[in-house]
Order: structure tokens, then C-alpha cells, then sequence
């Protein structure tokens, strides 16, 4: 039986914790005064989900390198 508990191993949670999540909460207030200011990226993020959470992912891993 494979072990299911592996993949939850210090080697995923580092990258998380170091890259992604300072990335999210900097990147996190730019995007609602975004969306606040401007209605039609609001409207564009409505109608292109797969490409909006590709390139905010893009931006939290370039966001959390700075």
C-alpha cells in the first residue's frame, strides 16, 4: 500500500511557505484595488477563469521570489 502521507513531507511545505504564500498576500492587495478600479478586468476575469488563476499563479511564484 503507497504511502498517501509522503506527499505531505517538508519538501512541499517549504516551497509553499517561502514562494507562495508571500507572494499571495503581496499580490493580493493589488488585485482587489484592481479590480475596484477597473470594471472590465473585472468582467475579463469573470469570462477567462483558467487563464486568470494561470497568470495570478505566475505572478505570486514572480511576486514571492522578489
Amino acid at each position: 500500500m503507497p504511502n498517501f502521507f509522503s506527499a505531505f513531507s517538508s519538501d512541499v511545505f517549504r516551497p509553499l511557505a517561502t514562494l507562495l504564500i508571500p507572494g499571495a498576500i503581496g499580490l493580493s492587495t493589488w488585485v482587489v484595488a484592481l479590480l475596484w478600479r477597473f470594471p472590465v478586468l473585472r468582467g475579463l476575469i469573470a469570462g477567462n477563469h483558467a487563464e486568470t488563476g494561470f497568470v495570478f499563479f505566475l505572478a505570486m511564484v514572480f511576486a514571492g521570489m522578489v
